[in-house]
């Protein structure tokens, strides 16, 4: 993925770091659930603030993609070509951070 810094997650930051790039979900273990961190208590808590899901980008490699709490994977193989629903992305120094609604297959 290339490098542009920004500020907040945006839809033009994804298009800039994916470009035309097809993209493929990686179900391995399917998604992984994003735990909640208290900062006081220096420790994760039981609550659920996202799911984490994988997927590749031919050409560029793999990133992984924040979705709502709630969200449910559709019925779809792995490595399958996907378009990510409203998707955006954030960067914070060298780091690109992708979230979207949901996934669709192409």
């Amino acid at each position: 993925m290339r490098i542009k810094n920004d500020y907040g997650y945006s839809a033009e930051q994804y298009k800039y770091q994916t470009g035309n790039s097809v993209c493929h979900i990686l179900l391995g273990a399917g998604l992984q659930p994003h735990h909640i961190f208290d900062d006081q208590e220096k420790k994760y808590t039981a609550e659920v603030d996202a799911q984490i899901g994988e997927v590749y980008y031919e050409g560029k490699g793999t990133q992984q993609v924040k979705f709502a709490p709630d969200f449910k994977l559709p019925s779809i193989a792995d490595f399958a070509k996907i378009e990510l629903v409203n998707p955006r992305a954030y960067v914070r120094g060298r780091r690109i951070y992708v979230k979207a609604d949901g996934i669709k297959a192409v």
